[in-house]
């Protein structure tokens, strides 16, 4: 409202139900970060542990929906682990919904015949309970039933920490295009410090990519990532759905300041623009 009226000039992580409120003179901005939007997965946590399952909810899911309803359209949808901003992406990655699909894959599954999956959601985190939401939705269609379930900030770090959660909305990014410093390292890695973004996923062929992508230069790195993208696409440790993005408002010129996919604020000049 204070972008709105005058009082500020900008303002940063709107939530998706507010933005619709920016009217000009202020703008609307979505920026794709150097970073991925997941549905994290506890593996160790009933039917999480079956890659059938973890495959049909990617298949259930509707990614443009969530992008139209969280982003305002504005995001980018994705189906593999890398970012569209990140070396690594991989456009091939199948990011359309189909449910018969997603069906099929639950055959032979302990959801099978209709299961109930709990999703941990922060109190007060937009647009995290938006995407839940319409999570819950989607995979109703499948017959899984979704309960969510909001804690503070407090528990839901405890939580994840413990492994005492199935599903959750979340993000991994970093604040340079270099796969191997977080993303891979966080997301994929047990030894990096989170259990595979708390998934308890372990696969000792990405642990010996990753380590081959830190010694490795050039366009010998593009075999390496081919490779982690085709493991992660058949053992779907979580779901991806979109680029880290970022709402944010401003009363100025994206010529003068700007926010950028390091997750970090620009400014420029009259005659100079950000970064320069």
């Amino acid at each position: 409202m204070q972008v709105k009226t005058g009082d500020l000039d900008l303002a940063y992580q709107i939530p998706a139900n507010q933005a619709a409120q920016i009217t000009d003179p202020a703008k609307l901005y979505v920026t794709s970060q150097y970073g991925s939007l997941y549905i994290y997965m506890n593996h160790k946590s009933g039917a999480l542990g079956e890659v059938g399952v973890r495959k049909a909810i990617s298949a259930a899911i509707d990614r443009r929906q969530i992008n139209e309803i969280a982003f305002k359209g504005q995001n980018r949808v994705i189906g593999g682990f890398f970012p569209t901003t990140m070396e690594g992406y991989d456009p091939t990655a199948n990011v359309n919904r189909d449910l018969n699909k997603a069906k099929e894959l639950l055959k032979g599954t302990s959801c099978e015949s209709g299961c109930t999956i709990e999703m941990m959601q922060r109190a007060g985190y937009p647009p995290y309970d938006t995407i839940s939401t319409i999570v819950a939705a989607n995979l109703k269609e499948i017959g899984i039933n979704v309960e969510i379930k909001t804690v503070d900030q407090a528990t839901a770090n405890t939580n994840e920490g413990s492994g005492n959660f199935e599903m959750e909305v979340g993000g991994l990014y970093d604040v340079v295009n270099s796969p191997e410093l977080i993303m891979l390292t966080y997301g994929l890695v047990p030894a990096g410090g989170i259990n595979a973004l708390f998934s308890n996923y372990r696969n000792s062929e990405l642990t010996s990519l990753h380590q081959q992508l830190i010694e490795t230069a050039g366009e010998a790195r593009k075999p390496l990532l081919d490779r982690i993208n085709k493991i992660f696409a058949a053992d779907m440790p979580y779901v991806p759905f979109g680029d880290f993005a970022t709402l944010w408002a401003s009363r100025i010129s994206p010529r003068i300041i700007v926010f950028t996919a390091a997750g970090s604020f620009q400014v420029g000049t009259k005659s100079l623009a950000p970064g320069q």
